[in-house]
This record gives structure tokens, sequence and C-alpha cells, in this order.
């Protein structure tokens, strides 16, 4: 098979997939601690909590 993608766009879509892996990584962290670092930053809580009686 004769490769037919150039270096620059072997670097582009090398580049991409790594943004989207660590991307998915990240997620994944989040999604099994409960914990976002960027709503920590920005002062978020979408977590409900119970009413106390």
């Amino acid at each position: 098979m004769e490769q037919n993608v150039g270096e620059v766009d072997r670097i582009i879509r090398f580049l991409i997939g790594l943004f989207l892996v660590g991307t998915g990584l990240f997620l994944l962290f989040e999604a099994a601690t409960g914990w976002c670092a960027t709503y920590e930053l920005l002062g978020i809580n979408t977590r409900e909590t119970p009413y106390l009686k």
C-alpha cells in the first residue's frame, strides 16, 4: 500500500488524535471521581443536595 498522506497532514492528525484522547481521558477521570477542576475554579456545583428538615 502506497502512502498518500503528507508530513504536515500526518502531524496535524497526530496532534488532533492526542488532543481527543487526552480530552476523553480527562472526561473519564471526571466521571469516575465526580470532581471537575473547571467547576471548582468557577464555583459551580451541579450535585443535588438533600433538603435538611
